[in-house]
């Protein structure tokens, strides 16, 4: 009982557990990062590629890691409790372990240990992520890095290997790396091996857990000495190869020269040769390849790199070595050249007597007889042809390479060549021949009455498509004939059996046959189609078709014959009428029947024909639609009806062909002026439903509307007495979807006629409406009513209005008088995606893009958004003006330029121009003479600088303003100079105040342009990226002249030849004031009503205007007295003093008579003669990139001078400005085309290619001879596109023409000159044809000219020449569409339009309603007289389409122009005598 009671006291002290306690104790307080005691734990570090692991792991799955490590060490500690026995007989006979498992003390060290530990892991961890940066050291293949170093000199990103992947052509080109960038590479490792050295080695967490770096360090500087010694060893490598190739080249080459030649040892001396040749081809590499060695082993030594002892040695010996090797070649080449002149005689004789074989073999080889169709085993001959041929390929091979190695000029041997092209040729077509005779055969076997003459007629005609796709070399063959004749009879002959096969045919008929084919045969059912080939049935085809029309017919014939007979009880004599027809070989019952199937075709083709529908977006109203194919057809079936109702036979169905001939006229008028009522109420609807201020303005119009508009859209299925119209409507008409039936309603056409006519009613209203909009909008008055009623019927859709901006056929042409340069806006997308009313920014027509200083709000009425637009575009442009002053000096001019829109760019380069010259006199004024010297310097630094970027890689656009900005560069080079050369010494001489200078005013925050005493502020017009005028002296003696008139109030009067640049330099000087013109071509239907609208227009918008004639004026009375409002025709409008009115005059035009005295008192006269065309020329090419422009210039004048001089005068030569102009824009193409060319030749090429077309048989030598004259040893291959060539000869096959190769040239001449199109139609060229007619050229000239004149006499081909080439278009898949006008059939209002007097309303003319005379492929084409209607008919001068922007020329006449308006928007125009201007 005792030692039971003692025991169980002596238990207590192990159940406390301090003995346990005070163990894991020891291990907190170490893991205690405040203990300060040493790290209790460590790891390691270590790369194990491709991972960075700690060693112990701290892996938590590892259980060999760590943490397994402490969990084991606590659990052990915690197990010593089970060694202990228990001292209590009490209780189990266990150890304490359970005790301390559950002790509370315990556990929560325990738990407070494996926490530590695992926030230790996480900051491990976390550190080892550190070294990430690293990985691609290891990770990265280094042989793949050094490959794509090699080739690129650099490695690749992952979007550019896909790029190589996918071989695309933006990837990368190879670009081998340069000594620097090694230098790079190695630089980089060697930095990052000393970094990695300077990495801590070893890193503590937490206080007791270390890490030691060191074999993670280790291993990484190794790797990187790796990458570093990959870079090292590849130089080491380069050096030694190199000089050991070289050194082992010299001992052979060396040895090779110095062997001994005898005369006559021909290997020998060839082996001789070889090493001459060799020391040759390698001597520039050689020469210069010592110095980047010796760069790299420098290079090499830097890096304490160590080199073989040979390196040093070769490096020393081989340029001495290397250098007598070269003496030494020159020496043996001394020693060798008299057997090397034998020996070249001997290739010549080689050569000589080659060429006389392959002529014999060629001879031969066209005798052969696989040429004949009737050859027994042509691939026995075509294999042994084969052999031959090759063994004389052979010899060539071997002529030629001992020709190379003489440096002998070897001939083609195109005898042999041909013979190899043809022998492919006669592979394929005796291929093709076994392919036809084996098809042919097994049809031949098959019974007549089982033929299937549809399925051998398809294939048939196979056979005969792609025997006609064969080379055309082989059509003179009678191999190639014969097969094509035998394709061409068994199609006669698989017609002919067709018709054989007609089940009426009895035993006579073929008796008939027989007699006729003389070929006598047993008809039966065993009959096989090679007998009935034997029938030649293809020689009587005709015959058979005879037989078989006198059975079918003759059997109802007979028949009736019969029933006749019947009628009266016996027989009797055929009825005589009926003899009559049998007698003239005539049937009426084929006749018959043939119409019976046509009408029945009729009836079943207008039984399904059908309108279309669509819905009308506004109103979900249901709209009919007229397809292609309904109109093709109507069209054909009235012919076809018309040619039934004419033949003799039409008795029986008279009443049905003139009732089918009622109804479908009926539906063509029906259709004609249904369209036109529904598209006048669809322009209407928009305008009169959606706008409430017509409605407001025109109530009574809108009521009509109103009633026009219900009574179209709701059905009515009986047509309501008390209608006014009377109208089926749309509904009614919709549901009832058959043409015919539809459209042949009683009454129908007489109640559109009827609803036309209120539509009208409406319309003429809206005219009157539309001249407040006018006046609210002065723009709209260049814009005619139809279009102006468009535009308000889209004014609430800005982004309508905004695509019609766009000059372009696929929109409308309404706004292009608006805004000349304003293409397109930009708006701003709401959330949704869709576009709201307010603009960022414009698009010009080349794509140019302006952003708008402010958002431009474009909601609201029309012609209010429209004024702000207005206002945006020209307080965006002064405020990128402000901007542009202030960055220029920023930073260099050719960057500068590119960061403004173009107009800014130019303008501001002309203000600093400006600004410069008056700092250099201010300088010449302080003292230093040579300011202006200094600065002409620095202005042909520029302009070297910008040709520079012209010869170089631009876009369009910035090639466009570059080439602009160089053309106004050259004038204020060439007046700088002239100041030079005149000693002007200040800034107020006249010399420089006559000059055109535009200023910033800081002040006014404006630009301002002074010329002398005037001054006129810029107007800020946005002109887009378009060209401007080339100056000469004459034209600034113009400004002068015009801008001095302005300032006095007047107007002014260009007087001159035609070709002087009148207008053109009227609209250059508003271009450089930034205001918009407007040139009007007026005509005798221009009185004074229209010129007073015009007037109105001008006046208010402050435009100027260029007049050819127009009657008194009273708007510069206004402007004088500085009126801001004035009377002007009973109407008081308002006045803008910028407004300009200038006129051109032509005193050399037939029929121009001198304007009155008073009317000349109101223009400033201003006499224009003859520029100088040189300076134009030199200053074109230096805009177009060429570096010799003054000599290329002094040539190109010279040429057409004595062109016009020495050659014949021709109604169509034209040697003037426009022709020199259209030359220089394609010689500039040429250039950026091949520019690696010298200047010359490209020039040559352009003066030769382009002007060959027109110049007439006759004087061809004398052109030629110029030019060989004016580029002596010049011999430029002509640009072709083999391509184009190929398709075009196709094409003359498809019109069953001979490709010929000249009539092929005038197809194809001017495509390949890559001459942007837009020279104006004035300038036309004319295609001249020598006998043979020549084709090529013409596709070339459409490409830059606008109207193409093609002249020659009565059957040179005029007409087939654009046929083929329409047929090309067509093959082509490029949609191409002509209209064949005789233009002496149509008087000139007809073709042009004219202005109804009464309404003044315009109406197109043929030219004009036709858009596809505007297009860039689709082309008109005049014949019948074309060239007399060409040369009498004025197109406009002085206007080039590339310097039409802003200023906006207006021509009615002018078919490849678009029209401008005059009175309320119509254009006006008139056809002028102007023979000069061809």
């Amino acid at each position: 009982m005792w030692w039971e009671l003692v025991g169980d006291g002596l238990h207590e002290p192990f159940f406390d557990g301090n003995a346990y306690n005070s163990c894991l104790g020891y291990l907190t307080e170490n893991i205690d990062p405040a203990s300060g005691l040493a790290p209790l734990f460590e790891a390691q570090l270590e790369l194990h590629d491709p991972d960075l692991v700690y060693v112990p792991s701290v892996d938590p799955d590892d259980p060999d890691g760590f943490i397994s490590l402490v969990k084991g060490l606590t659990s052990d500690i915690i197990g010593m409790a089970d060694l202990v026995p228990r001292v209590s007989s009490v209780k189990s006979d266990a150890g304490y372990k359970v005790d301390m498992e559950n002790n509370e003390d315990i556990r929560e060290m325990k738990n407070e240990i494996l926490e530590a530990v695992q926030r230790v892991i996480e900051e491990a961890n976390d550190f080892s992520k550190g070294f990430e940066t690293y990985c691609y050291l290891w990770l990265d293949d280094r042989e793949q890095y050094m490959l794509q170093f090699l080739k690129y000199g650099r490695q690749l990103t992952n979007d550019e290997l896909d790029l190589m992947t996918l071989e695309d052509s933006t990837a990368p080109e190879p670009s081998p790396p340069k000594m620097e960038q090694f230098r790079e590479q190695i630089d980089n490792y060697e930095n990052l091996y000393l970094e990695i050295e300077e990495m801590e080695p070893i890193h503590v967490f937490n206080g007791w857990f270390q890490v030691d770096l060191r074999p993670f360090r280790q291993a990484l500087t190794n790797t990187v000495r790796k990458w570093s010694n990959m870079f090292k060893q590849h130089l080491v490598d380069h050096v030694t190869s190199s000089l050991s190739d070289l050194a082992e080249f010299i001992h052979e080459a060396d040895e090779g020269l110095l062997q001994p030649v005898e005369e006559g040892d021909y290997e020998r001396l060839v082996n001789v040769m070889g090493y001459l040749m060799n020391v040759k081809e390698r001597q520039t590499s050689t020469d210069d390849m010592f110095e980047p060695l010796r760069q790299t082993i420098e290079l090499l030594k830097f890096y304490d790199q160590e080199l073989p002892e040979e390196v040093n040695v070769l490096l020393q010996e081989l340029p001495e070595q290397w250098n007598n090797t070269k003496k030494l070649s020159v020496q043996v080449k001394q020693q060798v050249a008299p057997l090397q002149a034998i020996e070249v005689s001997s290739i010549r004789n080689k050569i000589a007597a080659f060429d006389c074989r392959q002529n014999q073999y060629r001879d031969f080889f066209r005798k052969y007889p696989f040429l004949r169709f009737d050859c027994n085993d042509p691939y026995d001959l075509l294999d042994k042809t084969d052999k031959e041929i090759a063994d004389y390929e052979n010899q060539m091979l071997k002529i030629q390479e001992s020709a190379s190695l003489f440096e002998v000029n070897v001939p083609d041997f195109k005898q042999i060549k041909q013979c190899r092209k043809e022998l492919r040729m006669l592979k394929q077509l005796w291929d093709y021949v076994a392919i036809v005779e084996t098809s042919v055969e097994d049809w031949k076997t098959t019974p007549w009455r089982k033929i299937d003459v549809e399925n051998m007629d398809i294939e048939c005609k196979k056979f005969a498509k792609e025997i006609r796709a064969m080379d055309k070399e082989m059509r003179t063959w009678d191999t190639y004939t014969t097969l094509e004749s035998m394709v061409k009879n068994m199609l006669t002959s698989l017609r002919a059996v067709g018709e054989l096969q007609n089940p009426a045919i009895r035993e006579r008929h073929w008796h008939q046959l027989m007699k006729s084919t003389k070929v006598r045969f047993v008809m039966d059912e065993s009959i096989t189609l090679s007998e009935l080939l034997g029938l030649n049935l293809h020689e009587c085809e005709e015959e058979v078709k005879n037989i078989v029309d006198r059975v079918t017919s003759g059997g109802v014939v007979l028949r009736s014959c019969h029933r006749v007979q019947g009628a009266e009880g016996g027989v009797g004599e055929i009825e005589p009428s009926l003899s009559h027809w049998l007698w003239r070989g005539e049937y009426p019952a084929v006749k018959e029947m043939s119409m019976e199937k046509t009408l029945r075709e009729l009836d079943a083709t207008w039984s399904r024909m059908e309108f279309e529908q669509e819905i009308h977006p506004r109103t979900n109203s249901t709209l009919l639609k007229a397809s292609e194919e309904l109109i093709e057809t109507l069209e054909d079936n009235q012919v076809q009806l018309q040619n039934l109702i004419t033949s003799k036979f039409i008795a029986h169905f008279l009443g049905e062909v003139s009732a089918w001939q009622s109804k479908l006229s009926v539906a063509d008028q029906v259709i004609t002026i249904w369209f036109e009522v529904q598209r006048t109420w669809m322009h209407l609807e928009s305008i009169f439903m959606s706008s409430e201020d017509i409605r407001k303005q025109l109530p009574e119009d809108s009521d009509r509307f109103d009633r026009i508009d219900t009574e179209f859209k709701v059905r009515l299925s009986v047509i309501p007495r008390q209608s006014p119209c009377g109208v089926v409507m749309m509904e009614d008409i919709a549901k009832t979807p058959n043409v015919v039936e539809a459209t042949n309603k009683t009454g129908l056409i007489h109640q559109l006629e009827v609803l036309q006519g209120e539509l009208t009613l409406c319309e003429k209203a809206l005219a009157e409406y539309l001249e407040t909009k006018r006046l609210a909008f002065p723009r709209f008055y260049f814009v005619s009513s139809a279009d102006l009623l468009d535009v308000l019927s889209n004014g609430n859709q800005p982004q309508v209005v905004a695509r019609k901006l766009i000059p372009n056929l696929s929109y409308s042409r309404q706004l292009t008088k608006l805004f000349d340069s304003m293409a397109h806006l930009k708006f701003i997308p709401d959330e949704a995606g869709q576009l709201t009313k307010k603009s960022l920014g414009m698009i010009a027509k080349d794509g140019e893009y302006v952003e708008f200083d402010h958002e431009c709000d474009c909601s609201g009425p029309v012609e209010v958004w429209l004024n702000r637009l207005q206002s945006a575009m020209r307080s965006t442009i002064r405020h990128y003006f402000a901007e542009g002053m202030l960055a220029y000096e920023e930073k260099p001019r050719e960057q500068w330029l590119f960061d403004y829109p173009a107009q800014v760019s130019l303008c501001g380069t002309q203000i600093w121009w400006c600004t410069e010259v008056n700092i250099a006199f201010s300088r010449f004024e302080e003292g230093y003479e040579n300011a202006l010297k200094d600065y002409q310097k620095k202005q042909i630094s520029q302009l070297s600088t910008l040709i520079l970027l012209l010869i170089g890689e631009l876009t369009k656009q910035d090639r466009q303003k570059i080439m602009t900005i160089c053309t106004i560069d050259v004038h204020s080079r060439d007046v700088v100079s002239k100041l030079i050369q005149s000693k002007v010494e200040s800034s107020t001489a006249f010399q420089w105040q006559s000059q055109l200078r535009h200023r910033w005013d800081e002040k006014e925050r404006d630009c301002f342009a002074n010329i002398c005493d005037a001054q006129f502020r810029y107007c800020h017009e946005y002109l887009g990226n378009t060209p401007r005028l080339v100056i000469t002296p004459l034209t600034d003696r113009c400004y002068i002249t015009l801008t001095q008139s302005l300032h006095l109030i007047m107007g002014g009067g260009p007087a001159g030849p035609a070709g002087t640049g009148k207008t053109e330099t009227t609209k250059d000087l508003g271009r450089a004031l930034g205001i918009m013109v407007y040139v009007f071509n007026c005509s005798e239907q221009m009185d004074y009503k229209s010129c007073g609208n015009i007037y109105k227009g001008l006046a208010q918008t402050g435009a100027w205007g260029c007049f050819d004639e127009f009657n008194r004026i009273t708007v510069e009375d206004a402007i004088r007295d500085k009126k801001q409002t004035f009377n002007f025709m009973g109407e008081t409008i308002n006045l803008t003093p910028t407004v300009g009115i200038f006129i051109t005059m032509n005193p050399g035009y037939a029929g121009r008579t001198e304007l009155p005295e008073n009317l000349k008192a109101l223009f400033r006269p201003c006499a224009m003669v003859v520029p100088d065309f040189e300076l134009i020329c030199e200053i074109m090419l230096v805009a177009e990139g060429f570096q010799e422009a003054r000599i290329l210039a002094r040539k190109f004048i010279t040429l057409y001078t004595l062109c016009k001089e020495l050659l014949s005068k021709q109604d169509h030569y034209d040697w003037g400005l426009r022709a020199i102009k259209s030359v220089l824009v394609v010689a500039g193409s040429l250039k950026r085309g091949d520019p690696g060319r010298p200047e010359e030749e490209v020039l040559m090429r352009a003066l030769r290619d382009f002007n060959v077309p027109k110049i007439v048989t006759d004087d061809v030598p004398v052109f030629m001879g110029l030019i060989g004259d004016l580029f002596p040893a010049l011999d430029v291959p002509r640009k072709r596109d083999l391509e184009f060539e190929r398709t075009v000869k196709q094409a003359a096959s498809d019109l069953q023409l001979q490709p010929e190769d000249n009539f092929i040239l005038k197809v194809t001449f001017a495509c390949v000159q890559g001459c942007p199109k837009g020279h104006k139609l004035s300038s036309c060229e004319i295609v001249q044809y020598p006998p043979c007619v020549q084709v090529v050229q013409l596709e070339e000239l459409l490409e830059v000219r606008h109207s193409v004149f093609v002249v020659g006499n009565a059957g040179t081909g005029k007409t087939q020449v654009w046929k083929t080439l329409f047929r090309t278009y067509q093959n082509m898949k490029r949609k191409p569409v002509f209209n064949d006008l005789n233009p002496k059939a149509v008087t000139n209002d007809e073709l042009f339009g004219i202005i109804n007097p009464a309404t003044r309303e315009w109406k197109d003319g043929e030219y004009h309603a036709d858009e596809g005379v505007r297009l860039a492929i689709t082309k008109r084409f005049l014949r019948d007289g074309q060239f007399r209607f060409a040369t009498r008919v004025q197109v406009r001068d002085d206007v080039d389409r590339e310097q039409e922007h802003p200023v906006r020329e207006v021509q009615p006449g002018d078919p490849f122009r678009q029209v401008h308006p005059t009175l309320s928007g119509e254009p006006q125009g008139e056809v002028q005598e102007d023979h000069g201007r061809g």
